[in-house]
């Protein structure tokens, strides 16, 4: 029995040393002398409503690489700055969306995630496994449109009064009355944009009714279902399923 309790307590004491030895997370300062020291980046800050984001601004000898070099470079940093720093800020803001500007552009030029790239001035996006060993493709990408500063082709300006255009102005009383319930990615597809706009608006209406909180626009949640669905093999998800799932993953919506 003797042998039994001095086994027991040496097994506690090396899982209590075990812990004592674990390493501590890296601190706000340790992350901003490791950017400090990146080549290409001139400026970066974390997200104002979203700790999980990270914006980095680039310095303009980057955009002279091509563009497949450009996606090699920031792929290898999203995954070094997420294995090292993912969790400056906590699990609950644990780092997963990378956006990257240039000076003096109305919006970002990429965004990057785990699993996905987005062009933005063109809307195109590529999931991470395609460009494996493929990257070159992008190329094919005349460099003058991916750093023209638009959103799918269109200056903050024109998308501001687009916006205006279908959200406020044609509104219909049919479109206001547009429910996720009973809907999968087959339905979503078929919706205007003036409908889906009010159906993730009654969406996070209700969901605030029923105490959650939400921390992005009804335009980050359309963006994100649009990506979602643009695959034809994840359109039998239900919409409200895969709105929660986004907002579960991303951390903008809890309890």
């Amino acid at each position: 029995m003797k042998k039994l309790n001095l086994s027991v307590y040496f097994i506690i004491l090396l899982l209590l040393v075990g812990c004592s030895q674990e390493k501590e997370p890296p601190t706000v300062e340790e992350r901003n002398a490791y950017l400090d020291s990146i080549e290409y980046i001139d400026q970066y800050e974390d997200g104002d409503d979203r700790k999980s984001t990270l914006n980095i601004t680039m310095a303009e000898e980057f955009a002279e690489l091509k563009v497949s070099e450009q996606y090699l470079f920031l792929k290898e940093f999203f995954d070094t700055y997420e294995k090292t720093y993912g969790e400056v800020f906590g699990y609950v803001n644990r780092f997963d969306e990378l956006y990257v500007r240039f000076h003096d552009k109305d919006y970002t030029t990429y965004s990057v995630y785990d699993r996905a790239f987005y062009l933005t001035s063109t809307g195109d996006h590529f999931e991470t496994k395609d460009l494996q060993d493929n990257e070159t493709l992008l190329d094919d990408y005349d460099k003058n449109v991916v750093f023209n500063g638009t959103f799918k082709g269109k200056t903050a300006e024109e998308s501001r009064a687009e916006s205006s255009a279908k959200y406020t102005g044609s509104t219909s009383n049919s479109d206001t009355e547009t429910y996720i319930k009973d809907k999968n990615g087959h339905d979503w597809i078929q919706l205007t944009d003036n409908q889906r706009f009010h159906a993730i608006s009654n969406a996070l209406y209700s969901l605030d009714q029923n105490g959650f909180v939400i921390e992005e626009s009804e335009y980050y949640y359309i963006d994100a279902l649009n990506a979602f669905y643009s695959d034809n093999s994840t359109r039998n998800t239900p919409i409200n399923e895969a709105l929660v799932s986004v907002g579960l993953m991303s951390g903008t919506i809890y309890k």
